[in-house]
């Protein structure tokens, strides 16, 4: 989005938030957030946090205190399962402030101000500023044309990427992959992990993989959340899973969001990606679009907020062509479906049947 017009429309959003007290305001589902663990995480955290003298001091330095430090290790250890003689240990760990500061820091590490990092489309908007506001390092979008961003293709579309980037005069240091992919929600088997890894050795560039615990799908391999190596700066966040163990939380296993999301927007026959990780899916409004222009999709995103409903855009991802959107399904049903009969009200009156 060109800066003031994402201005105007982020205030929009949040300047006017729909609550009891204020039906008419604008019901938020473009936020990566999981709301059906809050009550179980602000209970958790009020009885089993508390305050001390320590905690109010400069306490164990900027980068974390060794407990931290040594937790962080036994979890990474346990969960990725790396080579018994290569552990990840204490002194292998950053601590900072959020992935944001993360990659910040990275970018600062790993590249030049001009100098460019791959990121494969759509990318979390996130990214952009994260490389370049500070640092000035290059987002170089990587286009898909038409291959899944979790194929083994794609890492054939990164080096094209690369390539070109290199022609135009910009020199690629890195590669950065999210896993799970946002705005997607689809997540990397081992194998596509291994031919990035083989494309960052050939080219001698970094890989900075993302990783977040938020896979759900049954099909999914354990491989896709396997730990690799060479020249690798894994940044690491702590995202609680849309669909939670229904023992371990109490949550009804019968339809989840995700599954009810997905059946009610086979309902009205809107298009979708599969998605089997993160709170939110990848949906296809090209039908709705009066121009197949970025305009036309900013003619569906006010209409939605007409009516009282924010999706995240596809401008907004540097999405390769207008018309999708980033929907968030991890809320309680009721809030699913009044947050879907909004969407279904706006789409309504632009042309294409529900």
């Amino acid at each position: 989005m060109k800066p003031s017009y994402q201005r105007e429309f982020t205030n929009r959003v949040f300047s006017n938030p729909y609550s009891e007290t204020n039906p008419n305001g604008i019901f938020q589902m473009g936020l990566a957030e999981n709301k059906l663990m809050h009550p179980e995480l602000s209970a958790y955290i009020t009885s089993h946090v508390s305050v001390t003298s320590h905690m109010l001091t400069y306490n164990d330095g900027p980068t974390g205190s060794p407990s931290l430090h040594s937790a962080l290790a036994s979890f990474i250890n346990n969960t990725w399962k790396p080579e018994p003689n290569d552990p990840v240990k204490s002194e292998h760990i950053a601590i900072l402030n959020g992935v944001c500061s993360a990659i910040d820091a990275l970018a600062f590490c790993i590249a030049e101000p001009g100098e460019g990092v791959l990121i494969a489309q759509p990318i979390y908007a996130g990214f952009l500023g994260d490389f370049e506001d500070r640092a000035g390092v290059k987002v170089v979008p990587v286009p898909m044309k038409g291959v899944g961003v979790e194929s083994l293709e794609a890492v054939g579309r990164h080096e094209e990427a690369l390539l070109n980037a290199r022609e135009e005069g910009v020199e690629v240091k890195g590669l950065l992959l999210s896993n799970r992919q946002n705005p997607l929600g689809t997540c990397y088997e081992r194998e596509v992990l291994v031919g990035y890894l083989r494309l960052c050795e050939k080219y001698k560039i970094h890989l900075i993989r993302i990783s977040a615990q938020t896979a759900f799908g049954s099909e999914l391999s354990s491989h896709s959340t396997t730990q690799a190596s060479t020249k690798q700066s894994p940044p690491w966040r702590n995202s609680p899973s849309p669909r939670p163990s229904p023992n371990k939380h109490g949550l009804p296993s019968s339809l989840t969001t995700s599954d009810l999301c997905t059946s009610i927007l086979a309902e009205v026959n809107i298009p979708y990606i599969s998605s089997n990780c993160g709170p939110f899916i990848w949906i296809g409004l090209r039908a709705f679009l009066k121009e197949k222009t970025i305009a036309g999709e900013r003619i569906i995103a006010d209409k939605m907020l007409e009516c009282g409903v924010w999706l995240a855009t596809g401008e907004v991802f540097v999405s390769e062509e207008p018309g999708w959107f980033r929907i968030t399904f991890a809320v309680p049903e009721s809030e699913l479906r009044f947050g879907i009969d909004r969407l279904k009200k706006a789409l309504a009156p632009l042309g294409a049947i529900l």
